[in-house]
């Protein structure tokens, strides 16, 4: 069912829906938190998919805290 939501999510931020990969990408992201150990690859690839979004529509704070 992830996997399903994070390729979602990747679809929607091609077809330029940010707003919606964004929901999608945050929703993954903390299922991934609490179910994998920090430095997943999954987590980690979910992650940086956010970061992306977040930078996309010009919220670089929260793209940055990604990255810590």
């Amino acid at each position: 069912v992830l996997r399903a939501r994070m390729n979602l999510a990747v679809s929607r931020l091609a077809l330029g829906d940010l707003a919606e990969a964004r929901v999608l990408l945050e929703d993954v992201v903390a299922l991934l938190a609490r179910s994998r150990p920090a430095g997943d690859p999954e987590l980690e690839r979910a992650r940086s998919s956010l970061a992306g979004v977040y930078s996309a529509l010009g919220e670089y704070d929260l793209a940055l805290s990604l990255s810590k």
